[in-house]
Parts: C-alpha cells; structure tokens; sequence
C-alpha cells in the first residue's frame, strides 16, 4: 500500500488488559525452569524479565516487561505493566509455552504491584491475538508505520 510515496512498513495493534486479576499456572513440562529477574531505578517499580529453559537447558522463551509508578499510585498509566518484548523458541511454539510466558508475566507483574497490562503485536498475529484476549485483553488502538 502506498501513501504520498511511502509504503506500509507495519501495523501494530495495542491491546490492554484493565485488571491483572488472578493468575493460575499450569507449566506445560515440570523439568523446565523459569527465571524471574527484577531490575530498575529506585523510583521504579521493578521490570519483569521472564525466561524459560528445558530441562536440557534450551531457551524455550523471553519476556521483558516494564513500568514506572507514582509511591501513591493514583495516575492508570504510572501502574501499567508494559510488555515490551516476548518471543519464543519455534522448537516450542504450539506446546502451551507462550501463554505460560504471558502468564507467569502477568503474575510478575501483579506481585510487583502493577493494576493493568498493555503490549503491542502485528495486527496479522493472529495465534498472538486470540492468546492474549482470551487473558483478557482487549483492542485499543493500531497505529501504522510507512518507510520510504
């Protein structure tokens, strides 16, 4: 598609969930591993950084998420989780392991005091979308990115 000489490079759509609710886990394989880290500046709640392994050490999946708050939370955007990156292995991919992933973020997120979640994917993403709204989030808006 082109527009004034420039093409469609993506579209990205955002999608929120409004409450991190309660999040029950099921792991697909009891050997694999998950490693939580929490890092950031002080005035920061912590980012979630979620990483799978087998049990032979390969790496299943990654999430990084983050987010800054206010100490008296009153402002909906300083108390947003945002999933900023989350992939996985194709060797994985159709086995359970990327909800898990989403999941375990969530719960993360949550325990470190976040209220909502919002995070982007390609509006053709399809498998990502029917995922992720049937955690509960829900389309925001999709904002459209053109190269030259």
């Amino acid at each position: 598609m082109m527009e004034n000489g420039y093409s469609l490079d993506s579209e990205t759509l955002t999608m929120t969930l409004h409450s991190i609710g309660e999040v029950k886990l099921t792991i697909p394989d009891n050997s694999a591993e998950t490693l939580l880290n929490a890092n950031g500046p002080e005035h920061e709640k912590p980012g979630v950084w979620v990483t799978m392994n087998s049990a032979d050490k390969n790496e299943i999946g990654v999430c990084y998420a983050y987010g800054s708050f206010d100490p008296q939370p009153t402002n909906r955007v300083q108390s947003t989780l945002c999933i900023n990156w989350l992939t996985s292995n194709r060797d994985y991919r159709r086995q359970g392991w990327g909800e898990y992933i989403v999941l375990e973020t969530l719960r993360a997120g949550k325990a470190a005091g976040y209220a909502t979640c919002i995070l982007g994917t390609d509006v053709t993403n399809t498998p990502a979308r029917t995922l992720y709204a049937k955690h509960g989030f829900t389309d925001t808006y999709v904002s459209t990115a053109y190269r030259k």
